[in-house]
């Protein structure tokens, strides 16, 4: 299965997971999905890993998704961290990032799922948001 996803409440945090064969219309779906869950809320933390997804996203697809995140009135409230490893991917994700940043969406792209996590960790502890 090409997206999973995990909800962790207690942390409020939401796990998205991307594995080869993916597209921009399973990515879309993906989110959604995870994003529209009863449980999660404005504030939940979003981890997006794209790791073994296989795919980079071209210019086009980097603004479908930008428009969706922003647009969106649960994922434009909530800190999102992608993870990447291949340099490519990590590059195309902080263009993604920065324009999000552009209509104030709270993203950044990250190498490793430690270092996402502790991004979380220095927002709760900065108190940046709000739960």
């Amino acid at each position: 299965m090409p997206v999973s996803y995990e909800i962790r409440p207690e942390q409020h945090q939401v796990r998205v997971s991307f594995e080869a064969p993916v597209n921009d219309r399973a990515i879309l779906d993906g989110l959604s999905q995870a994003a529209n869950e009863p449980e999660v809320t404005r504030g939940f933390r979003f981890l997006i890993d794209v790791r073994r997804s296989g795919y980079t996203p071209n210019r086009a697809s980097v603004q479908i998704f930008v428009n969706f995140h922003v647009n969106h009135p649960i994922l434009r409230h909530c800190p999102t961290a992608i993870v990447t490893e291949e340099l490519v991917d990590f590059g195309v994700s902080n263009m993604f990032a920065m324009l999000c940043e552009l209509h104030n969406a709270q993203v950044r792209a990250f190498r490793s799922l430690d270092e996402a996590e502790a991004w979380f960790d220095d927002l709760k502890k900065n108190t940046l948001y709000e739960i």
